[in-house]
């Protein structure tokens, strides 16, 4: 078992909270895809949701697991 699926694992059992900024980011909507599946966290999004709905959407991110907060 290597170390980044013992880190994994861990979060898994701990189920904590990741936020990620610029929420309207293709790469952090890919983020929060892969944490979500991977059942790893609980996912928070910061960024405005009219913008990361059509992301979430092409990458096939639920939107309903994620909490999106608009920073303003």
């Amino acid at each position: 078992m290597n170390i980044l699926t013992k880190i994994k694992d861990k979060a898994k059992q701990v189920k904590r909270r990741v936020v990620l900024p610029e929420g309207d980011e293709t790469r952090m909507v890919q983020a929060a895809k892969k944490i979500l599946f991977e059942e790893i966290a609980q996912v928070t999004l910061i960024g405005d949701l009219a913008k990361i709905e059509p992301l979430a959407k092409e990458h096939g991110l639920n939107l309903a697991k994620v909490e999106v907060i608009n920073p303003t």
